[in-house]
């Protein structure tokens, strides 16, 4: 899904769920936007308390696009059959931040590493196809630092360079956080240390 754009990525549009099944055997699939090894974890003890008499809670991550951070697990699954196919629907679908995890209840026939793969290809895939996909840009945070005087001044300015606004305070004086590009990042910079009515504030 890639484009030319090397800041371009994608990401889920929400949380999705599936149902696979498969000569008996059931596979959950779920899918939830994750962005730190603390918020995988959390989502993996919801599922395991929530299907607590499974065997396998199988799953596969990406965080950012950045630091390629990934994982795949197959739980007790034999080597390669669950979180493999699992992980490779997050590259198909080229998506990041978030996790599949994929609860498989066995219904008494054994479906082969073959039928693993393909069952647990599968319910990922229901997840992703029931989440939908966003694009996103990568981004840098730029603080700026300015005075309620120019506040007008500061609003104009960020409404025409059509930056996403972060965090703001209000006290002696006004900060504010930026999301820029990263392919904008330097330009901007360069720009902002040149305007009257804004300090930025270095690392």
């Amino acid at each position: 899904m890639q484009d030319n754009n090397p800041d371009l990525y994608f990401v889920p549009k929400g949380n999705g769920e599936s149902l696979y099944k498969e000569k008996g055997s059931k596979f959950h699939g779920y899918l939830f936007t994750v962005r730190s090894e603390s918020e995988v974890e959390l989502r993996l003890s919801e599922v395991r308390a929530l299907h607590s008499s499974a065997r396998h809670h199988c799953y596969a991550y990406r965080l950012d696009p950045e630091s390629g951070d990934y994982r795949a697990n197959d739980d007790g699954e034999p080597s390669g059959s669950a979180g493999k196919p699992i992980y490779g629907q997050l590259l198909s679908s080229d998506l990041y931040e978030c996790i599949i995890i994929v609860v498989r209840y066995f219904g008494g026939v054994k479906l082969g590493v073959g039928g693993l793969i393909t069952a647990y290809k599968e319910a990922a895939h229901g997840a992703i196809e029931n989440s939908g996909i966003l694009s996103k840009t990568i981004t840098r945070t730029i603080l700026i630092r300015y005075s309620y005087e120019h506040t007008s001044d500061v609003n104009k300015w960020v409404h025409h360079k059509a930056l996403q606004r972060g965090k703001e305070t209000f006290e002696t004086d006004c900060t504010l956080e930026l999301e820029v590009p990263r392919v904008q990042f330097n330009d901007l910079v360069e720009e902002i240390d040149q305007l009257v009515f804004i300090e930025r504030v270095k690392d």
